[in-house]
């Protein structure tokens, strides 16, 4: 279509390229897609019960109540929803559940990065990471927050050479140029929104 890979997505292409790699092994095979999507679902719900129960003794109500979700169910197509809800629940769970082990906070870390390499949205574990690590006086940990800061450098300087420039810096899909301050608002009036 003539248009710049970065003015015509919103979202980093960590999904395309995960499809771009089903394709290559199985084909165009809705299939092959959607056992891959019910791996992100399976993420989902284990955890999603397993988190609970540290809280409360109605976990799987819960969990029931999570999967019956009007947000849920419809996710189960091919769309960026449920493998960066999954993604959300293992950062909270290896988070939660850490008993001060170093594995867990790097699992943390890692599963930070990786949701925003999913959707933009997922930053926002970045500051609940680094206040966590704080709270909690683990300030010897704080360098574990190299590893989610570090993904999105790395991703940033791929898209530099892929793309010829920052994706998350860029333009939006209708063209209007947002710069990163009224992102950063726009984020901020959305989150108020959902809070």
């Amino acid at each position: 279509s003539g248009i710049p890979v970065e003015r015509s997505v919103t979202h980093p292409p960590f999904i395309p390229y995960l499809s771009s790699l089903i394709i290559h092994l199985f084909g165009r095979n809705d299939l092959a897609f959607h056992a891959v999507w019910s791996l992100f679902t399976l993420i989902s719900v284990i955890f999603f019960y397993l988190l609970a129960r540290q809280f409360t003794n109605r976990a799987l109500l819960l969990t029931f109540l999570f999967i019956i979700s009007p947000v849920f169910i419809p996710s189960q197509n091919l769309m960026l929803d449920i493998p960066l809800i999954s993604l959300i629940i293992l950062f909270f769970y290896f988070l939660l559940n850490n008993r001060g082990n170093l594995i867990t906070y790097l699992a943390a870390g890692t599963t930070a990065g990786l949701a925003f390499l999913i959707k933009y949205s997922g930053l926002l574990l970045l500051p609940i990471f680094a206040a966590y690590i704080f709270l909690n006086k683990k300030y010897k940990l704080m360098w574990i927050l190299v590893i989610p800061a570090g993904l999105l450098l790395l991703w940033s300087v791929f898209n530099y050479f892929e793309l010829g420039g920052i994706h998350l810096l860029s333009t939006n899909a209708s063209g209007y140029g947002l710069k990163i301050w009224e992102k950063a608002l726009l984020w901020i009036i959305i989150l108020g929104s959902v809070s």
